[in-house]
C-alpha cells in the first residue's frame, strides 16, 4: 500500500484502540492490541505520517529509535530489595523502570497527554540479547515488570534486511503479534504531501515531468546508489535557504541529498534552467499584467520544456501569493479575541506582549506542520506590533487597537484581491500564449492539486478555473471548487 493509505490504516487503528465503553474503560484490553508494524523502504514518510496522525487525532507522540537499545536499557536493570514471604525476609532481584516506559511518562507530563502513540523505529534492528523481552512487549506491552501506561498505542517500524544490513526478518511467532502493513513508494500521493509542506517548486517540476526519479535504490560495484522521498524533501528545505542567503545551488550540494550521480546531475541542471526561465520570463510582471507583448511572442514561440517551466513557475507563484495571504487571514482571526481581551486589561500592551512571547515556543508533541508554524510566525508579529503601538501614546500614534486591527485586516482584503487578479492574469497569459494546449491542462490541474490554491477558490472563487476545470473535465475535486464565490475583505 502507498503512504496514504497506510495513514489512514493507523488512524482508524488507533481510534480503535483508544474507544471506550460507556463505564470509561478501553474496549480492547492492552493484550489484544496488535501493535502496528510499517514495513518499507527507508525514507518513504513512516515517521512523518506518525506526526501527522498525533497531530490530526490531538493525542501525544513519542517517537524512540531501537538501534542502540541494549537488554539492560530497554528492561531495567537489576536492584536488590528485601521482601517477607510468610513471615521470612528475603533479598531480591526486580529491575528498574525501562528508559522506555520512563519515556512516555516523561512526554505525557510534557506534552500534557493521557493518550498517545509510542512510535519504536527500526524495531527489526534490536540487538539479539533484547529480541526475546520483545515477545512479552509486543504482547503484552510490559518490559520487565513495568507497563506502557493505558492508553498509548504501540506502532513499530523498520525496513526491510535487503535495504539495512543490521535488520533481520522476524520468526512467526513475532510476527503473529504484529499488524503488518507493507509500504511502497507512491509518487501522486508524495506530491500532494510535497505541496502541502511547501516544497520547491523546482523539485516539484523536475517530478512531475520524471517522477520515476522520485524513488531510486540500487546495488553497484562502487556501492548502494540512492534517492528517497526523504533526500527530496530536505534538499527542498535546504535550496530554500540558499537562496534567501544568496548561496548558489549546484551540483555539489544536490549530491549531498541525492546519491544517484545521474539524477543529481540531471536536476542540478534543470534547477539551472529553471532559474534561468525565472529571471527571463518576468513571472511577477506576467502575474500584474505588464508583461512586453515582445516576451508574450517569444513564450509563445518556446519549447514545449520552456512553455511547461513557465506554465508551473506561474501556478506555483499564484500558489505562494495565496498561501501567504489565507495564513495572515487565519492569523488575523485568531488574533482578533487578543486584541479585544487586550481592550479590557488594565495594560493592553503587556498582555498582548505576553499573548506574543507565548507564541515564540512551539507545541511540544511532534512536529508542527509548516502551515501552523508560518500562521504562528505571523500571528507573533502581528501581536508584538500591536503591543508596541499601543504601549505609544494614543496622541502620538493617531491609532487605536481597533483601528489596528482594521487597517491590517483591509491590506490583508487587498492581498486576497491581488491573489484573484494574479490568477485571472494567470489564464489571460497562458491562453494568449500557448492557446488550448496542454500547458492550460497542467496549469489548471496544479491548481486543482494545490491545497492553498484550492481554499482560496472554495472560499473567493476564481471564474477562470470553474470554466476550464469544467471545460477540461476535471476530476471531482475540481467540481468541488466551481461556483462558490465569497466576497473578498476585511475580517468582520
Amino acid at each position: 500500500m502507498n503512504i496514504q493509505d497506510a495513514k489512514e490504516q493507523i488512524r482508524r487503528t488507533v481510534a480503535a484502540y483508544l474507544s471506550k465503553d460507556a463505564m470509561g474503560d478501553y474496549r480492547l484490553p492492552a493484550v489484544r492490541q496488535r501493535p502496528l508494524f510499517l514495513l518499507g523502504a527507508p525514507g518513504i514518510g513512516k515517521t512523518a505520517i506518525m506526526e501527522q496522525v498525533a497531530s490530526e487525532m490531538h493525542i501525544g507522540l513519542l517517537s524512540y529509535s531501537m538501534t542502540h537499545h541494549t537488554r539492560q536499557s530497554a528492561i531495567g536493570l537489576p536492584m536488590l530489595v528485601q521482601r517477607t514471604y510468610e513471615g521470612k525476609t528475603y533479598t531480591i532481584s526486580e529491575y528498574t523502570m525501562s528508559e522506555i516506559i520512563a519515556a512516555v511518562y516523561d512526554a505525557m507530563e510534557n506534552q500534557h497527554q493521557t493518550e498517545g502513540i509510542l512510535f519504536l523505529d527500526e524495531i527489526n534492528c534490536v540487538s539479539e540479547t533484547l529480541a526475546p523481552a520483545m515477545l512479552q512487549f509486543l504482547q503484552y506491552k510490559t518490559f520487565g515488570g513495568h507497563a506502557v501506561p493505558a492508553g498509548w498505542v504501540v506502532v513499530l517500524a523498520g525496513n526491510p534486511p535487503v535495504y539495512n544490513q543490521s535488520a533481520r526478518e522476524f520468526d512467526i511467532a513475532t510476527l503473529d503479534r504484529l499488524k503488518i502493513l507493507e509500504i511502497e513508494p507512491d509518487y501522486a500521493v508524495w506530491r500532494r504531501y510535497a505541496a502541502e509542506r511547501n516544497l520547491h517548486p523546482a523539485i516539484l517540476a523536475y517530478l512531475d515531468q520524471k517522477s520515476d526519479r522520485f524513488y531510486q535504490i540500487e546495488s553497484t560495484p562502487d556501492g548502494p546508489c540512492y534517492v528517497t522521498a526523504r533526500g527530496w524533501e530536505d534538499l527542498s528545505v535546504m535550496m530554500q535557504l540558499y537562496e534567501d542567503l544568496g548561496f548558489p545551488i549546484d551540483e555539489t550540494l544536490v549530491k549531498q541529498y541525492l546519491h544517484r550521480d545521474e539524477t543529481a546531475q540531471d536536476f542540478a541542471l534543470f534547477y539551472d534552467i529553471w532559474q534561468k526561465y525565472r529571471q527571463d520570463w518576468q513571472v511577477d510582471d506576467i502575474l500584474q499584467g505588464h508583461l512586453a507583448p515582445s516576451l508574450r511572442e517569444k513564450a509563445a514561440g518556446a519549447t514545449f520544456d520552456e512553455k511547461l517551466a513557465l506554465t508551473l513557475q506561474l501556478t506555483s507563484r499564484c500558489e505562494e501569493l495565496s498561501r501567504d495571504a489565507l495564513e495572515t487571514y487565519d492569523a488575523l482571526k485568531q488574533g482578533l479575541p487578543l486584541l479585544k481581551k487586550a481592550t479590557e486589561a488594565s495594560d493592553p500592551a503587556a498582555f498582548l506582549q505576553q499573548q506574543a512571547s507565548s507564541l515564540r515556543q512551539p507545541p511540544v508533541a511532534g512536529e508542527e506542520p509548516p502551515y501552523k508554524r508560518r500562521t504562528r510566525q505571523k500571528l507573533w508579529q502581528f501581536l508584538s506590533e500591536a503591543a508596541s503601538m499601543s504601549a505609544t501614546p494614543e496622541n502620538e500614534t493617531g491609532t487605536t487597537l481597533p483601528g489596528f486591527f482594521t487597517q491590517k485586516a483591509e491590506e490583508n482584503g487587498q492581498q486576497l484581491d491581488r491573489v484573484g487578479e494574479a490568477l485571472h492574469e494567470l489564464f489571460a497569459f497562458v491562453l494568449s500564449a500557448f492557446g488550448e494546449g496542454q500547458e492550460l491542462l497542467i496549469a489548471v490541474t496544479h491548481m486543482a492539486e494545490s491545497l492553498p490554491l484550492t481554499r482560496y477558490i472554495s472560499q473567493y472563487g476564481c471564474d477562470d478555473f470553474a470554466y476550464w476545470s469544467h471545460r477540461l473535465l476535471l476530476d471531482d475535486r475540481g467540481e468541488a471548487l466551481r461556483g462558490r464565490p465569497h466576497p473578498k475583505g476585511a475580517l468582520s
